[in-house]
């Protein structure tokens, strides 16, 4: 098998996950996923191999409730 390129996105660039359970994730929920290259062209399309979704309260991240105008931001700026 035949190794591709490496892959190099830009902030503003689109990467569409296809999940292996969409029930697993909530509205707002953020994960680091792993994942294998599936489809590469003015996108790239993704298939998750595995996901890590740290709770808010172990790592310190904002949830999706704490920053309504950030999240509003990303929206409009994408």
């Amino acid at each position: 098998m035949k190794k591709r390129p490496p892959v190099s996105l830009k902030k503003g660039d689109t990467v569409t996950v296809e999940v292996k359970d969409p029930a697993a994730f909530p509205e707002g929920m953020q994960a680091t996923f792993y994942t294998e290259g599936w489809i590469f062209g003015s996108g790239v399309a993704v298939k998750e191999l595995g996901h890590a979704a740290p709770s808010a309260a172990d790592t310190g991240a904002k949830t999706v409730e704490q920053v309504p105008s950030e999240i509003s931001d990303q929206i409009c700026s994408a």
